[in-house]
């Protein structure tokens, strides 16, 4: 072999070995990315359902009408992936989330960016029952809501609330319901121009229980119970 083609092959397998090195730390980086990224987000969700959940708690212990402030971190949030539900508290993504009991019913909303909020935890009544409501701060701070089922209609009556318990007007949200197995059951799009709403929502599905989003979209919030 000539000293030009031992030259050239040489070269060739150094290349391919500086290539190998380069790809395998390209891939350990992507790797390692989407592992810390996945455990970041299932740990901002862990602990902002376990906030809400801790301080509905101590809120209901101090017994009617108590409330607190408290700020919750929170990652971007897939709305019908989250639920407020009797007595626990679910917030999640795409694909993970995160579920926490509590000793209280509780409701609320939630925001649609991820970012820093302030909550406020509020012991109040609702259908005569002790509920904590969670509130954020923010234009649009909470959604009260009464809903009922009747044949395939879902019967609703909103109202979209500021901090300051006043109501907010030109509200624009759709509402839309799933089973609790999550088939999609119906929704529409619909706008408030005084604070108030009342309409009803044709079920295509029948079920013992369904979850109910409300997404406001021009504010970035959402609610999500069961009925």
């Amino acid at each position: 072999m000539d000293k030009g083609a031992q030259f050239s092959t040489e070269y060739l397998v150094i290349t391919g070995i500086a290539m190998f090195i380069v790809f395998a730390l390209v891939v350990f980086a992507v790797v390692y990315y989407y592992a810390y990224s996945s455990g970041v987000t299932y740990a901002s969700y862990d602990t902002a359902v376990g906030q809400i959940a801790t301080e509905a708690d101590y809120v209901a212990s101090q017994g009617l009408g108590s409330s607190i402030a408290f700020q919750v971190k929170v990652g971007t949030i897939n709305y019908t992936n989250s639920l407020f539900c009797g007595k626990f508290v679910k917030i999640g993504s795409d694909t993970t989330s995160s579920i926490r009991p509590t000793t209280v019913n509780i409701s609320g909303v939630l925001p649609l960016l991820p970012g820093l909020y302030t909550f406020y935890a509020k012991a109040a009544l609702y259908e005569d029952n002790l509920t904590v409501q969670n509130w954020i701060d923010a234009p649009l701070a909470f959604i009260n809501a009464s809903y009922s089922v009747s044949g395939s209609a879902l019967n609703y009556d909103l109202q979209f609330l500021s901090v300051n318990d006043i109501l907010v007007k030109d509200v624009t949200f759709n509402i839309s319901a799933y089973t609790a197995g999550g088939t999609f059951a119906g929704s529409q799009r619909e706008a408030s121009t005084s604070g108030t709403y009342s309409g009803s929502l044709s079920l295509s599905q029948s079920a013992s229980q369904y979850h109910v989003y409300i997404v406001a979209g021009n504010y970035n919030v959402f609610s999500a119970v069961c009925i």
